[in-house]
């Protein structure tokens, strides 16, 4: 009897894998490549544009998360974030050393 249910477990887990599998399969996200350009202002100041392309895989996304490092620096102001498939702003977050793409 014991054989049975145990039969009738596993034989139920293995369906369930296989129907809710590709459901749970977890989604991320990579940098491919960090373009860089940086232009010194006449007041010492530093611009700095950085282009980054996501390889995105497991299904749609909202959003991208990004730390910002503000190791030896006074401020980072005006963080941007655009989308290149669309050409349009997608969010953006000034101070506290991250920006989230929503």
């Amino acid at each position: 009897m014991k054989t049975k249910l145990y039969l009738a477990l596993v034989a139920a887990l293995c369906l369930a894998l296989i129907l809710f599998g590709p459901a749970l399969a977890e989604k991320s996200y990579q940098a491919e490549r960090f373009d860089v350009s940086i232009a010194v202002q006449p007041d010492g100041m530093l611009n700095v544009t950085e282009t980054i392309v996501f390889q995105f895989t497991g299904g749609p996304f909202t959003y991208v998360f990004r730390v910002l490092a503000f190791n030896d620096l006074d401020e980072i102001d005006n963080i941007q974030a655009r989308s290149v498939a669309t050409g349009g702003d997608v969010g953006g977050a000034s101070g506290g050393g991250s920006s989230g793409a929503g």
